[in-house]
């Protein structure tokens, strides 16, 4: 104990934050370990448990103040004191009250509660080989307490994980319950209690992951009991099996109210305790005969089912009921987005069909003035030339004249006289009225459809919007997965750096989120190893150790914003050049702009690394980047200053269903771009060209823009044009300002981009396709893979070359669980962690794996349907092929036994969950290092 008291006596002495005080607690920790290493091997997990704490507070005590540690001197001093009286003594009941409250008191930074003083108490107390029917393990609490029925996660769970986990949680849940309820029908006893151990099992391990101790409490006492009943053989009583149903009602409650489907029940703490009891019972050895009708142990007043309300942990305060959900499949709303498009599409069609009415309708107007015109002509014609006169004197003629002074005779101009003619046009007149209010009431119930097809507009964008929010979730979700890529990263290289986050509030498309995961883990990995510089270097640059990483989450229109920068040293330029010269990507007279510079590293292949790591060097990393983003229709910008670090800026669209395009044509064809992908449509007329050789430069402002012709561009023969400043659109591509010339613009849509799917090839500057109002069908172009020299001229040979060598290089994980929410995890850590990963779902599937290709590691669960984890291993050991292949066995079974046969079937390693992944990828690392050492 001298090292230790050592230590103790230079913390009391040493001002903290020397580095005498610093290696003065290394020290310290290194000397508790031993013990704890010994307390684990002497089965001793009471002193295992009080190690632990210690070597939490002693690394806590680097940020404590003076007045603190003057305070914990004493308590420092007492440790090896209490240590020995205890490890001379282990049954005595003050040595051991004594070592246990040595860490309890507000002094330490991390001090032991109420409830953890007295477990501890009794770990401490058990001697070893003593701790009843589950040796090996921690004692049994005898008292159920609110936070053992908690059904929030813990602070530091993946989201993801815990998404996963309530995701695969129902389906357990009821064939737990289905299991547990047929007990007292069934025949095959031995084999239900089995099944129903097995997903106890399963259910407990994914609970532990996902944070959740409700569920992970109340199924670790089940599986003990079904594995106890298992073992005994026959039916349980009545009293058990009553006991038994009811716990699997309330665990199928529980993950009901995690989904959002139930409330959370009331019962649970009533629950818990009831089979605490029963459980304690088997410990002692009071359930010999599980068979017999006995009566439901004598419970706490906490089974009662009297507890306070307010006493049960839930996921919402008791004033706020939880939203009522709907567990849907995927597959519908994939569904629901396609109709969704379909319906886009349709109300398009729609809205042009009745465009195309409303045009003839006004033409019929337009006739309409024609027609009445001809009318007026028509009239003036019979009336004002008299042509009725010349019908009057014709009728004079043929009859005879009235006698001399009589009275009967009109005057012609006394009396209109009408023909055939005039009765005609009057018809056609009163004709043409007619017909001029049906035109008007087809204006008007064309102006009502149109308000009704408005109206259906407003409903369409309303349900897109519904169907967009059923899978918007915020940043937050996804912040631990992007902080653990950037300490990866730096336990890798050995640098230190901090990873700020903002706009997490931000609620983005899930699927767009997930499909931006992999591009900004790349983003935020060649931060740290190409970007951040180690310690010394930033010391000697005057910058803090600890380089930070900002990454800033915003919506800027319809567009969403990802800018990553890094305060690191900034590209070499200089070495770029170099490397891009090398590859023949430029020549060696050209001097690019230092934004064209920075670009060519998102070239395919392309690296400034001599010597290949698992970090970098194979030149795919930012090459990734930009071919995901460009798969989402988004721009990749690239900035940098020497010394102060380099900026991405990601700007993809923010709606998934619909895309806004600017249709044009070109060539004789009718085209869409994403209004995503342009600066600015100019004025006609607006701006210059001037022409120079076979080049020409479009001047708009300040700004000079490369001026080039959509159609040759496609390939399309470019058609004649006398203006002398054609239709135009400006862009910005791969950072460089560009003009292209189109023949005509013809507006603005909102379409949906169908792709071509397996059976046409993919296009070069393609991205699919778009079904107009009018039923057109028009490509919509990805300017930056038009405008993109063919990948031959870039070195074809090295384009395929660097990602070969990522696949050898990366070691493959085959990992083997029969838990979604395990598998799901371990696969997302160890891709993070730079592996490659395969799934299998138990012993069978394993071995057919590892006869379709061998990996290099197995990530294998103890207890697995069909094939045990034990049982795998054997297999494997059994073929030469396969027998020096690493097994590390991951199971939440910690007893001795358990680990002797693991040890008798040929495991490697045999780690317990829950994990801790530094140690996890540790014991990867020495495995494969000792494998490439054996072959090598």
């Amino acid at each position: 104990m001298l090292p230790l008291a050592e230590a103790f006596m230079v913390l009391a002495t040493e001002a903290p934050g020397s580095d005498a005080f610093t290696a003065a607690i290394e020290q310290g920790c290194l000397q508790v370990d031993c013990i704890r290493v010994g307390a684990e091997a002497g089965g001793l997990p009471g002193l295992e448990i009080v190690c632990d704490r210690f070597m939490d507070n002693l690394a806590a005590l680097k940020d404590a103040g003076p007045e603190q540690l003057a305070q914990l001197d004493e308590l420092l001093s007492l440790w090896p004191e209490r240590l020995m009286a205890y490890l001379q003594d282990p049954a005595s009941a003050q040595a051991v009250g004594a070592l246990a409250g040595l860490l309890q008191g507000e002094h330490w930074p991390r001090p032991l509660g109420g409830n953890e003083v007295e477990l501890l108490t009794e770990l401490l107390t058990e001697a070893p080989g003593e701790a009843g029917w589950n040796s090996g393990e921690p004692a049994r609490s005898r008292d159920a307490t609110a936070e053992d029925v908690s059904l929030v996660p813990s602070d530091d769970v993946n989201m993801e994980v815990f998404a996963a986990f309530v995701d695969d949680a129902p389906q357990h849940a009821a064939a737990f319950s289905a299991h547990l309820q047929s007990l007292a029908t069934t025949d095959d006893i031995a084999g239900t209690l089995d099944q129903a151990r097995r997903i106890a099992h399963t259910l407990k391990g994914a609970a532990g992951v996902a944070g959740v101790a409700g569920v992970m409490n109340l199924t670790h006492h089940l599986e003990d009991l079904l594995e106890y009943l298992g073992k005994s053989g026959g039916r349980p009583g009545a009293a058990l099996t009553a006991t038994l149903s009811e716990a699997a009602d309330c665990l199928e409650t529980m993950i009901d109210a995690l989904t959002g489907a139930d409330v959370p029940p009331d019962n649970s703490l009533g629950v818990l305790q009831s089979v605490l009891d029963w459980a304690n019972r088997m410990d002692r050895g009071e359930l010999q005969d599980p068979q017999a009708d006995t009566a439901a142990p004598a419970s706490s007043p906490a089974a009662e089912g009297h507890e306070p309300e307010a006493a049960v942990a839930t996921p919402a305060a008791d004033t706020d009921a939880p939203a009522q959900s709907l567990r849907v499949p995927l597959q519908t709303f994939d569904s629901l987005f396609r109709f969704a498009g379909e319906l886009s599409v349709a109300a398009a069609q729609l809205d042009e069909r009745i465009n195309r009415v409303l045009r003839m309708q006004q033409a019929f107007a337009e006739q309409d003035k024609v027609i009445q015109q001809r009318l007026f002509e028509l009239e003036d014609l019979i009336d004002i030339r008299d042509v009725a006169s010349a019908g009057y004197h014709m009728q004079a003629a043929r009859e005879p004249a009235l006698p001399s002074g009589g009275d009967d005779g009109f005057d012609p101009l006394e009396m209109d006289e009408y023909n055939e003619l005039h009765g005609v046009s009057r018809m056609l007149g009163e004709a043409i009225a007619d017909w001029r209010e049906l035109n008007m009431g087809m204006h008007d119930e064309l102006l009502s459809l149109r308000n009704a097809a408005n109206q259906q507009g407003r409903l369409h964008r309303a349900l897109e919007n519904t169907v967009l929010s059923t899978r918007l979730v915020p940043v937050r979700t996804v912040l631990s997965r992007l902080q653990r890529s950037v300490r990866q990263a730096c336990r890798a290289t050995g640098k230190e750096a901090e990873l700020v986050i903002t706009g997490e509030d931000l609620t983005l498309d899930t699927e767009l989120l997930q499909s931006l995961m992999d591009p900004l883990g790349h983003l935020l990995r060649n931060a740290v190893d190409h970007g951040i510089e180690p310690p010394e270097l930033r010391a000697a640059a005057d910058k803090p150790a600890a380089g930070t990483i900002r990454l800033d989450f915003r919506r800027d229109g319809s567009m969403i914003e990802v800018r990553c920068e890094d305060d690191g040293r900034g590209m070499d330029l200089g070495a770029v050049h170099r490397r891009a010269v090398e590859r023949g990507i430029i020549a060696a007279h050209d001097r690019p702009t230092p934004d064209a510079l920075a670009r060519i590293v998102l070239l395919p292949g392309f690296s400034t690394r001599e010597e290949v790591t698992r970090m970098s060097g194979r030149g795919v990393g930012l090459d990734v980047v930009h071919d995901r983003v460009r798969s989402l229709q988004g721009t990749v910008d690239v900035a940098t200053e020497t010394g102060a670090g380099s900026t991405f800026v990601l700007r993809v669209p923010a709606a998934l269903v619909t895309v806004h395009v600017l249709l044009l044509e070109s060539g004789g064809q009718t085209v869409a771009i994403p209004s995503s992908d342009l600066l600015q449509v100019p004025v006609p007329g607006s701006g210059r060209i001037e022409r120079g050789g076979d080049k020409a430069v479009f001047h708009m402002g300040e700004t000079e823009y490369q001026l080039r012709t959509l159609a040759a561009v496609m390939g399309r023969p470019v058609a004649a044009t006398e203006a002398a400043t054609p239709p135009m659109v400006l862009a910005r591509v791969d950072g460089e300002p560009l003009a292209l010339a189109v023949d005509r613009l013809v507006g603005g849509a909102e379409v949906v981009i169908k792709r071509f799917g397996d059976n046409l090839p993919r296009v070069r500057g393609v991205l699919g396709a778009a079904i107009l109002g009018d039923g057109t069908v028009a490509p919509v172009l990805d300017l930056a893979g038009l405008l993109r020299e063919p990948v031959a001229q870039a070195g074809a040979d090295t384009v395929t070359t660097p990602q070969a060598s990522l696949v050898a290089g990366m070691a493959e994980v085959l990992v083997v669980d029969d838990s979604l929410s395990v598998r799901r995890s371990l696969a997302q850590f160890l891709q993070d962690s730079g592996f490659r990963v395969r799934l299998a779902r138990d012993g069978i599937e394993a071995v057919r794996a590892v006869e379709e290709r061998h990996p290099d590691l197995l990530l294998v669960d103890m207890e697995m349907p069909r094939m045990n984890g034990l049982e795998l291993a054997a297999h494997l050991r059994q073929h030469e092929a396969t027998r020096a292949l690493p097994i590390i066995m991951l199971t939440s079974r910690s007893m001795q036994k358990h680990r002797r046969q693991a040890e008798l079937a040929g495991v490697s390693a045999y780690l317990t969950k829950p994990f801790q992944e530094p140690d996890l990828l540790e014991c990867i690392e020495q495995h494969l290092s000792a494998t490439d050492a054996r072959t090598a």
